[in-house]
């Protein structure tokens, strides 16, 4: 009975310890890996991807199923209300899109709005529109065909939560949008897809010149850089100059241009340098 306990005890200890040990990797993979480099991370990302997959499979897993069953549908977007009920009964008396202030054709200099959104009636998908302020009128929506977009080797639209970020129009009607953290993409008037752009990791806003330049903030992958001088998850951030035929002219990178104006001891000045600068 002794040899039994004493077995028992011994096991649980190293049962208690090994899950110890491995929570505590965790913490500190999560924790210092993303702030600061350090030697034991080559050591401790392996041996904790496993259980960082494992949780993010649970969750997509139950967000499957919590969609399956409140929506009726195979889907993993995080674009549904969480509370659907609720929410339908709270904007009941509310007509679907929005609503304006002012009486139409009131406004002759209100100009025009480029409205990217989520297509209800497409399943949530990405959707530009150009509305008449003056008018309060659509005037013409893009009809996007995502199918087989495919922006880099392990990037296929349409994603589970693509949104079609800051479109801009050109002058031949034709529309660039951000994917956020990936590629900028062109259409046509129709919303046939043109092109692409992926080399670099763009996002938040687009921007034209008088010259026809097209200015987009951008962000170079750390694989480029030296992870002995830039923490893990650093984002080298700055802004791209591109043609409307979206070639990069030029980069510029604001870690380059406060080093260049003798100010990059306000970003590493630190103990721990700044994820995002």
């Amino acid at each position: 009975m002794t040899m039994k306990l004493s077995s028992f005890i011994r096991t649980s200890f190293i049962a208690l310890f090994a899950v110890a040990s491995y929570s505590s990797m965790s913490i500190f993979t999560a924790r210092r890996c993303t702030r600061s480099p350090h030697r034991l991370c080559s050591l401790t990302q392996p041996l904790t991807s496993p259980g960082f997959s494992l949780l993010e499979q649970s969750l997509n897993a139950k967000r499957f199923l919590y969609n399956l069953y409140t929506f009726g549908e195979v889907t993993l977007t995080g674009l549904h209300s969480k509370s659907p009920g609720s929410t339908e009964k709270r904007f009941l008396e509310l007509p679907p899109g929005f609503k304006f202030n002012y009486l139409p054709s009131t406004r002759p200099n209100a100009g025009f709005l480029i409205l990217s959104t989520a297509d209800p009636d497409q399943s949530a998908d990405p959707s530009v529109e150009i509305w008449d302020l003056n008018l309060q009128t659509k005037i013409h929506k893009y009809q996007f065909n995502l199918d087989n977009i495919q922006l880099s080797s392990n990037n296929l639209l349409p994603d589970i939560n693509t949104r079609f970020r800051h479109p801009l129009l050109l002058d031949d009607g034709s529309l660039l949008v951000v994917i956020e953290g990936d590629g900028l993409i062109k259409f046509d008037q129709c919303g046939k897809y043109l092109k692409h752009n992926s080399q670099i990791s763009f996002h938040h806003s687009i921007e034209i010149d008088i010259d026809g330049k097209i200015y987009v903030p951008s962000r170079r992958a750390n694989s480029d850089l030296d992870s002995n001088f830039y923490p893990m998850g650093f984002r080298y951030e700055g802004f791209s100059v591109l043609d409307k035929d979206l070639n990069i002219i030029q980069s510029y990178w604001l870690p380059d241009i406060y080093k260049d104006n003798g100010l990059i001891a306000d970003i590493y000045g630190k103990s721990l340098p700044p994820l995002d600068p």
